[in-house]
């Protein structure tokens, strides 16, 4: 752009022009015309067919290709266009100006012009054939060689290679790879939610790690959302359909990914606000035994200091469920754990969540045949495109909907395998809490969170019914179990 202007300036002065600097057409491609189809060219360009140019202006390029590089016709149309409504042209780079009459007392400088509008077509194909084919010989490398190559890798990546024509490498950048395997971590472990993660990244200003990020960039949850779910931590490649597996070095595994991917779809039922210095064991989950509302909890302080905290039905504070009575909170909570944690009788449940059968694998094997089956019929149908047998238009047609299927059974893929790590992890998680023997007045904030966790992976349902001091609840086993209070 600099030296595009800084021509300009000096081809004005030469000619005696005054350069309005107002219009100008930035950022857009004059390859098959795009720039006269929109922007400020497209604008200019219907003033001057509604002469509302004075004649006599001068539109100012450094080549002719600047001003268009499509086909030579619709190139050859628009410089007419321009100069029979009475508005010249000025070549930066030839140091002249053609108008209507220059070009009819010229008409050999005509025949130039369309030569350089030939060129800069002709140009700008093979630059986007190079391209084009530059990127498939890429994907064929990744998808049938798995062979690391020159694209844009993840921010724990660096490619590497010795020169031109030669094979490359992985470098994984160590610190921004323990970073990542510590949030993956703190965010299964610890209880503390997207929004609270990236909360505590900044207050400890650790420095963010995307490629963009400057010394001032500050932890979005787009980017913790982004990093936990990237499958490029588990070393798939997902820019080509089918997705290309153990393209990149694995920094994280595939339960810790897919137990991550299970609670983040878990997580949208608990949504709202968290307060970290009191923390609800069960929050989102008591349901009205009435109405069927959330069980919110109020809490009551003076003076700064908590004096009671209780479960009272959403449905009853809007008006909608009626006569409602409220649950003391910190007593629920201890009948709860008691009736859980506090016995031999919590080894029995967990043992009992456990899967009876290979039901999630067996389920798992389906869907990878399903998938297998669909993309060897993709196969065939793009193979059929070649031997004519079938309607270009309609052969695409039946890859798309495949494609979507596919795309949708990755998806159930996806969810299976975390259900399946939820329910092989959940009873070591328990019984490791289960035998510290916790105490709720002792828990501090974060094994309160850790606690919440392991309860919303055991608990699915609960129902409250305030009167009869009982909750039923349903175990990730499908079991329903009820406690009294």
């Amino acid at each position: 752009m600099e030296r595009q202007l800084e021509g300009t300036k000096e081809f004005c002065e030469r000619h005696h022009l005054f350069l309005d600097e107002e219009i100008e057409d930035l950022k857009t491609s004059g390859f098959r015309g795009k720039n006269s189809a929109i922007g400020n060219l497209k604008a200019f360009i219907d003033k001057v067919k509604l002469r509302k140019v004075p004649p006599g202006t001068v539109l100012v390029v450094e080549a002719l290709d600047r001003l268009t590089r499509n086909s030579v016709t619709e190139a050859t149309n628009l410089l007419t266009t321009i100069l029979m409504n009475g508005v010249d042209i000025g070549l930066v780079s030839e140091d002249k100006i053609y108008s209507n009459e220059y070009i009819n007392n010229n008409p050999f400088e005509l025949i130039v012009a369309v030569t350089w509008l030939i060129r800069g077509g002709d140009e700008s194909k093979r630059k986007s054939y190079n391209t084009t084919k530059n990127w498939k010989l890429k994907m064929d490398a990744v998808v049938r060689e798995k062979r690391p190559v020159a694209l844009n890798p993840p921010c724990w990546l660096i490619y590497k290679n010795n020169g031109k024509g030669t094979l490359g490498w992985w470098v994984l950048d160590e610190a921004k790879v323990e970073l990542i395997r510590k949030i993956y971590k703190d965010y299964l472990k610890s209880g503390l939610g997207i929004w609270q993660l990236t909360h505590a990244m900044n207050e400890n200003k650790v420095p963010v790690i995307t490629k963009r990020a400057t010394a001032d960039s500050k932890w979005q949850r787009i980017t913790m959302h982004r990093l936990l779910t990237d499958k490029a931590v588990i070393g798939t490649y997902v820019n080509v359909e089918p997705p290309v597996e153990k393209y990149f070095p694995a920094i994280i595994d595939d339960d810790t990914f897919y137990a991550v991917q299970n609670k983040l779809k878990s997580r949208i039922r608990h949504r709202g606000r968290s307060n970290l210095r009191d923390i609800s064991l069960f929050k989102g989950i008591c349901k009205c035994f009435k109405c069927g509302s959330t069980m919110t909890r109020i809490t009551r302080t003076r003076k700064g200091v908590l004096e009671y905290r209780y479960l009272y039905c959403h449905g009853s504070i809007l008006g909608t469920c009626k006569p409602a009575k409220a649950i003391n909170l910190t007593k629920f909570e201890h009948a709860f754990m008691k009736y859980t944690f506090g016995s031999q009788t919590a080894v029995k449940y967990f043992k009992e969540e456990e899967e009876p059968d290979d039901k999630l694998p067996r389920a798992i094997a389906a869907v990878d045949g399903s998938i297998q089956d669909k993309t060897a019929r993709m196969e065939r149908l793009a193979e059929s495109i070649e031997d004519g047998k079938d309607s270009p238009k309609v052969i695409s047609d039946r890859i798309r909907t495949l494609e979507g299927e596919i795309a949708q059974l990755r998806a159930d893929k996806d969810k299976l395998l975390g259900e399946l790590n939820n329910v092989s992890t959940f009873e070591a998680d328990a019984m490791e809490f289960y035998l510290s023997k916790p105490k709720l007045e002792k828990l501090d904030s974060p094994d309160r969170l850790r606690l919440r966790e392991i309860i919303r992976r055991f608990v699915v349902s609960m129902v409250v019914n305030p009167f009869e001091k009982t909750a039923t609840f349903t175990t990730i086993a499908g079991k329903t179990r009820e406690m009294t209070w």
